[in-house]
C-alpha cells in the first residue's frame, strides 16, 4: 500500500530494532530503493534483559526512496544524535525535533507527509513545525485522542504567538 500512495521521489523512514531489520529490509527492497539504514543514537537505553544483554541506546531507521531524489542541504551522517522523549504520549514517541530533521531532509514547504502508525502525532507537530502538510493514521483510540490534544494545543499556541 505504501508504494501506491507514494509520490514519485518520495522518500521513507521505517523506525525499527535490529530484531526486524531483516524481514523490513527484504520487504521494503522488493518496493523501494533502500538507500541507507540510520542509526538514531538515544541518551539512554530501554528496557529489557537487564543482567543478561547489552543496554541498547540506539534505534535503526530505515531510509528507502521511490526514486532518484537528493536530500535537501547536502549530505548528513547515517547516525543521529537525538534525546529520547520523556513524555508520557506514548511508549514509542519519536522526538519532534528528530523527525523534524528528517522532514527537511526529505521534503519542501507545503509538501504532504504521511505517518500510518502516527501514534501521538510527532510527525504532524514536526510537520506543522516546518511548514508541511500531513496525513496520519492511527489505530489506537487512546493515542489518537492524544494525538489529536496535541494538534489543537499546537494550533492554540500559535494563535496566541500572533497577539
Amino acid at each position: 500500500e505504501l508504494k501506491r500512495v507514494c509520490k514519485d521521489e518520495a522518500h521513507l523512514y521505517i523506525f525499527c530494532s535490529w530484531h526486524n531489520i531483516d524481514v523490513f529490509k527484504q520487504t521494503l527492497g522488493a518496493y523501494f530503493n533502500v538507500k541507507n539504514i540510520l542509526v538514531w543514537e538515544k541518551n539512554n537505553h530501554g528496557s529489557g534483559d537487564l543482567l543478561g544483554d547489552y543496554a541498547p541506546k540506539y534505534e535503526l531507521i530505515i531510509f528507502c526512496s521511490n526514486g532518484s531524489k537528493k536530500l535537501n542541504g547536502g549530505r548528513s551522517s547515517n547516525v543521529i544524535k537525538c534525546a529520547k522523549m520523556t513524555t508520557d504520549n506514548h511508549p514509542t514517541e519519536k522526538p519532534t525535533n528528530l523527525l523534524r530533521h528528517l522532514i527537511e531532509k526529505s521534503t519542501n514547504k507545503g509538501d504532504l507527509v504521511l505517518d500510518n502508525c502516527a501514534g501521538s502525532f510527532t510527525t504532524a507537530i514536526a510537520a506543522l513545525n516546518t511548514k508541511r502538510n500531513y496525513i496520519c493514521m492511527e489505530k489506537e483510540q487512546k493515542y489518537f485522542e492524544i494525538g489529536e490534544k496535541r494538534i489543537t494545543e499546537w494550533h492554540t499556541e500559535k494563535e496566541q504567538r500572533l497577539f
